[in-house]
């Protein structure tokens, strides 16, 4: 009996340890700004998740007012995330990832999502940006748009409300 309730404690920390693993992941939340970036239909040759946002990308934001002073010290002052470890994430950007993405000249586009910014309790903030790169050429070269994603917490449940561009380079 001792065996049975030693190996059940041990499944069950087993269990909990891995859904703790699991909560700094926000894996529903970036499947919304999958969703926001039409990643799912549109398929990519990479995507990275969890970058840190560069300050001048920080600036453009406050400048166009769409957070309090408050609110934009989060981007300023947010934690540092592995993604790494993040098993249903990883599974997702799997399934969006595509080989017929890749051309034939060899050059294929990046998708960066940063980590989830935690505005405050009822808001979250993704930013993306995009990159071309070559399985030839070494380097990159940035291009696209960056984009907001605002994540808010309506009824209870995470919601993407609004898709901001932010810089087109």
């Amino acid at each position: 009996m001792k065996k049975v309730i030693v190996f059940l404690l041990i499944t069950l920390s087993g269990i909990n340890f891995s859904i703790g693993q699991e909560d700094h992941c926000d894996f529903k939340i970036y499947k919304q700004v999958f969703e926001g970036s039409k990643l799912f239909k549109n398929k990519a040759a990479k995507i990275e998740v969890g970058y840190k946002p560069h300050k001048s990308i920080i600036d453009i934001i406050k400048a166009l007012e769409i957070f309090n002073d408050k609110e934009i010290e989060a981007f300023y002052n947010f934690p540092d995330n592995d993604y790494s470890n993040c098993i249903k994430l990883n599974r997702q950007v799997e399934l969006l990832l595509s080989n017929d993405r890749v051309k034939e000249d060899g050059s294929y586009m990046i998708y960066y999502f940063s980590q989830v910014i935690p505005v405050s309790n009822s808001k979250k903030a993704v930013l993306s940006s995009t990159s071309i790169a070559s399985k030839v050429y070494r380097g990159g070269k940035t291009i696209g748009l960056d984009v907001i994603y605002i994540i808010e917490k309506l009824n209870n449940e995470w919601v993407l409300t609004s898709k901001k561009p932010l810089i087109m380079s």
